[in-house]
């Protein structure tokens, strides 16, 4: 008989501490990034992009990117521009749906 209180009391010891570990472990599982979306021939992730206009040219600015011109969303929700780095290269600079700056092109 005591063998069998025994080990219905660590099942039950178990199953609490089971279940007082789903929330943390679920948790970890929970992704806090989006799931990556397809990709463009140059890297940038394509998908339903919600910056402005003036969100995604501040943040270019952030960079360090002057002069940001012909700045567009494209279709497949990455916004294209031109722009000079700060050591006044022109360049081709892609910002992507996660925000994620991409520079290319540059030129002395």
């Amino acid at each position: 008989m005591k063998g069998a209180y025994g080990m219905i009391r660590a099942l039950a010891v178990g199953l609490a501490v089971a279940i007082g570990m789903a929330p943390a472990a679920w948790a970890q599982r929970t992704p806090t990034d989006p799931v990556p979306g397809p990709t463009t021939a140059q890297g940038e992730r394509t998908g339903a992009n919600s910056f402005t206009e003036d969100q995604a040219r501040r943040r270019m600015e952030e960079a360090g990117l002057r002069s940001i011109h012909n700045l567009q969303l494209g279709d497949d929700g990455v916004w294209r521009a031109g722009a000079l780095t700060p050591e006044g290269r022109t360049v081709q600079v892609t910002m992507d749906y996660q925000g994620s700056l991409t520079l290319r092109g540059a030129q002395q």
